[in-house]
């Protein structure tokens, strides 16, 4: 049985300021929990620098990933906790080694740490450890425990569906590099079920490109006086990609890579709209479906070609 409790990696990280919310340089036409209790503080770790709390809105904190939990503290004792997340909403990591930074992506926000070379080294194993044990929980066809994730946001803003005035798709933007794939093709084994096989043929990124579904979607959007709008577009989902058309021109405005997708999560808005956001290493995007089911499917959907991508790249 896996101990929850069970630390995976520790040491002192230094933390820069959270992701801010932005708009995207390129322009689109149109309109646009409380914290669990954190674990007890016996166990090893990696490194223990003296405690320094840099200029710029950086802070050194105590950081401790266990299997059940990621957090960090004001001191080493971890008698005051400054966040905790729990193992669920943790969404995935990535590793910046010539920035010296790790990237904790969260339903919410994106977090960033830096240190050392062979600091950062630590953490990347022990965050690799723990994404393994859930990929190995994640069934390949249904959504996994995100799905059902939600928080509260205020989406109480105009709606609009004509095309007459411009604005901005409104993301909360990532200021870090692309990133590319490291696998080069598909290297799926021969020995699969037929289930699997339909599943890959229709959700693997190394396939042909061919749509899995197009439908109508609002996207939040940023117009010129700074006011947030939904905006609708024919939004279509292809194993490599989502793209946004013009209802009114049907002249492509967007498109977005799923390579660099990291989840695509239910959001709960106050006036219990059918909301998710889908999160990649660079922005975020909020989406909202005219029906819960439609929503549904859409989250299942961008999951699957998320799924299939990691399984080619771990076969």
């Amino acid at each position: 049985m896996v101990n929850s409790q069970e630390v995976l990696v520790s040491s002192y990280l230094k933390k820069k300021p959270t992701l801010s919310t932005t708009a995207l340089s390129k322009k689109l036409e149109g309109n646009d929990q409380e914290h669990p209790q954190p674990s007890g503080s016996h166990h090893g770790h990696l490194y223990s620098p003296p405690l320094r709390w840099p200029r710029h809105g950086d802070h050194v904190y105590w950081c401790v990933l266990r299997r059940g939990q990621f957090s960090y503290y004001k001191t080493k004792d971890e008698k005051e906790a400054i966040n905790v997340l729990p193992r669920k909403d943790i969404l995935n990591y990535r590793v910046l080694k010539n920035d010296k930074t790790l990237l904790v992506y969260t339903k919410d926000k994106t977090l960033r740490f830096k240190c050392e070379p062979k600091i950062l080294d630590l953490w990347e194993e022990g965050f690799k450890k723990l994404m393994e044990e859930r990929d190995l929980k994640v069934d390949t066809r249904f959504a996994d425990e995100n799905t059902n994730q939600h928080a509260i946001i205020d989406e109480n803003e105009d709606e609009d569906d004509e095309d007459d005035d411009e604005g901005e798709l409104y993301l909360e933007f990532a200021h870090v590099s692309p990133t590319t794939p490291d696998n080069n093709g598909s290297t799926l084994g021969s020995k699969i079920s037929e289930e699997d096989r339909k599943f890959f043929e229709k959700y693997d990124p190394q396939k042909p490109e061919h749509v899995i579904m197009s439908t109508t979607l609002y996207a939040r959007i940023k117009t010129r006086f700074n006011r947030r709008k939904w905006k609708k577009f024919k939004v279509e989902l292809s194993n490599r990609c989502i793209k946004l058309y013009s209802i009114k021109t049907g002249n492509l405005k967007n498109q977005f890579d799923l390579v660099n997708v990291i989840d695509c999560v239910e959001y709960e808005s106050k006036d219990l709209q059918p909301v998710f956001s889908l999160i990649s290493v660079n922005h975020r995007i909020k989406f909202k479906a005219k029906t819960e089911q439609l929503m549904i499917d859409w989250i299942v959907n961008i999951k699957s070609v998320i799924l299939a991508s990691r399984k080619t790249v771990s076969k």
